[in-house]
């Protein structure tokens, strides 16, 4: 079972905010380990002229998550892991600015800090009673992490370069990085009445890995997963109530090995797509 309620006061002196307190409760079924947390909840918001405006954001929450979450990000898991909870404290800083007519800025700060954060960790491959060999591992992690955001928007073409940067360390292994840092490039072009085209070009930067050792839980080692660039391209024609779609994915035919020996992406592919609107 699981409640969380939020009690918030609001107003809009000198600066819009809302504060308060948020209160959550959680049991987990499976060994009646029971959680409760009360913790105060605020947030700023200022606007500073008619094209800057700045945000402040502060709260601590009790998350719960199913295994079918878990399942959905990692289909591969193993079947015999259950409900947890995090706890996850939050403290975030976010600046945008219109710097013209069609291109804009955002930033966004924040420190993290989560008891019960989720480490996915390879299963020894030739452990036969586990059907599938990624486990995970709950590790307390904190740190920083930045998004950071250059937009234009036109009438023919959209264009935006993101970036995330991070220092979320785990308190145990506090010299890997579990989370990988990223660049995106996404443009969106309006070729003609109806025709769109998108492409999307990233890079995700090299993250490390957990390996138990069979003979031991104890037993930890390490592994550094690749780094990897490649990108999608779209293309979107829509014509009375009929919608054609071509998609190519992964254009440079990576390998994404992002669990240790698992692949979240093995390499091109092509969909055609065709739909109708009654």
């Amino acid at each position: 079972k699981f409640i969380s309620s939020n009690f918030l006061l609001s107003g809009n002196k000198i600066v819009d905010y809302r504060a308060g307190f948020n209160l959550s409760y959680g049991q987990l079924s499976n060994n009646g380990t029971a959680y409760f947390l009360m913790f105060p909840t605020l947030k700023i918001f200022k606007k500073i002229g008619a094209f800057k405006s700045i945000n402040f954001e502060f709260n601590k929450q009790l998350k719960y998550h199913s295994f079918n979450d878990v399942f959905e990000e990692i289909p591969f898991i193993d079947p015999y892991f259950r409900n947890f909870f995090s706890q996850e404290l939050k403290a975030s800083l976010s600046y945008r600015h219109l710097l013209t007519q069609h291109l804009s800025l955002f930033s966004n700060i924040n420190y993290i800090n989560v008891e019960g954060h989720a480490v996915p960790f390879l299963y020894n491959l030739y452990d036969l009673i586990r059907i599938n060999p990624i486990g995970m591992y709950l590790a307390d992690c904190k740190g920083f992490d930045l998004v950071s955001s250059l937009s234009w928007a036109g009438s023919v073409y959209d264009v935006m370069l993101s970036l995330y940067l991070n220092s979320i360390k785990s308190n145990e292994h506090f010299n890997q990085l579990f989370i990988a840092n990223k660049i995106n490039t996404t443009i969106n072009i309006k070729v003609l009445n109806g025709l769109n085209i998108a492409a999307d070009f990233y890079y995700t930067g090299e993250k490390d890995a957990l390996r138990l050792s069979p003979i031991s839980d104890n037993n930890i080692s390490y592994v550094a997963l690749p780094s990897y660039f490649s990108a999608n391209l779209s293309v979107k024609y829509m014509f009375e109530n009929m919608i054609f779609s071509l998609n190519l994915r992964n254009l440079l035919n990576q390998r994404y090995n992002t669990f240790d020996g698992y692949y979240e992406d093995d390499g091109f592919k092509f969909r055609l797509g065709f739909s109708y609107r009654f």
